[in-house]
């Protein structure tokens, strides 16, 4: 039996690239575009990416972008002049 997987739109190459991991051949991964598109993959591939997914509930929390040290910024304030 085959299972139809619908990744969000900003999610889709990631999922993309985890159900050819958990596929055999990549000719177990088929795309689809009707009604939306997704993939369609055998269900023992769907049950390994199933099984190497995080839980919504354990995603690690994305850590903020950290700046490159340098230069600090001008001051652009036209009332000051020195």
């Amino acid at each position: 039996m085959d299972v139809t997987v619908y990744p969000e739109e900003d999610n889709f190459p990631t999922i993309a690239k985890a159900l050819l991991k958990a596929a055999d051949h990549p000719s177990q991964v088929r795309s689809v575009s009707h009604p939306r598109a997704g993939f369609i993959v055998p269900e023992e591939v769907f049950e390994r990416f199933a099984a190497g997914q995080p839980s919504q509930g354990n995603a690690p929390a994305e850590e903020p972008v950290k700046r490159r040290p340098g230069r600090p910024r001008k001051n652009t304030d036209p009332g000051k002049e020195e």
